[in-house]
C-alpha cells in the first residue's frame, strides 16, 4: 500500500565528504486529504514495526524511482529513514542536499527471518549505513534473544553520529 508522508524533520549527519554525509528523515503519515493523519490507529506509522523491516521510498523531483530503505527509528506516529549520500548525481545526493517536504512510501516489507526461541543470541555485523536495520535489532531484539553483539565498521569517525 502506498502512502503520502510529510517530512517533519531532516537532520544532516556526518561529515561533508561522501563517505560520511547522510540525512535522517523523520516522517509522519498524511491522510488522503493531504493533511496530517490524526487517527493514530491507521497508516504505516500506527503500529509497532519489527526490527529489520523496510519501505520503498519515492521523493518528488528526486528521480521518480522507488528506493528501498530500512526503518531507522520509530516514534509515536512517526518513522525515520537514514539516507546516505552515495555519490554526486545519485538519487541520495539530491535528497541529502535538498531534503523533500513530502515522500511517498510503500510497505512495510521484510523483517527478521527466524522464529521466536530459535536462538538465544545474535551477532550482528555491518558496515556503514548498513547499520540501519541492525541498530533496531540491537536495540529491540526479538522475543527469546538474551544477548546481542553489534560489530559496525565505518570509514570516517563522523559516522558515529548515526547512532
Amino acid at each position: 500500500r502506498t502512502n503520502a508522508c510529510q517530512v517533519l524533520k531532516a537532520e544532516k549527519l556526518g561529515v561533508a565528504e561522501v563517505d560520511g554525509e547522510a540525512v535522517l528523515l523523520v516522517i509522519e503519515w498524511l491522510a488522503a486529504d493531504g493533511f496530517t493523519a490524526t487517527d493514530a490507529s491507521s497508516g504505516p506509522c500506527a503500529r509497532r514495526l519489527d526490527p529489520g523491516v523496510w519501505f520503498l521510498i519515492q521523493a518528488p523531483g528526486g528521480g521518480g524511482g522507488w528506493h528501498p530503505y530500512s526503518v531507522a527509528a520509530e516514534g509515536a506516529g512517526t518513522m525515520s529513514f537514514l539516507v546516505k549520500h552515495m555519490g554526486e548525481g545519485s538519487w541520495s545526493s539530491k535528497i541529502v542536499a535538498d531534503p523533500p517536504a513530502t515522500l511517498r512510501i510503500e510497505g512495510p516489507y521484510g523483517g527478521p527471518s527466524f522464529a521466536p526461541h530459535e536462538c538465544t543470541a545474535l551477532l550482528l555485523v555491518g558496515g556503514g549505513v548498513g547499520l540501519t536495520p541492525l541498530a533496531r535489532l540491537w536495540g529491540h531484539p526479538p522475543i527469546g534473544i538474551a544477548h546481542v553483539e553489534l560489530i559496525w565498521i565505518v570509514r570516517t569517525p563522523g559516522a558515529e553520529s548515526w547512532l
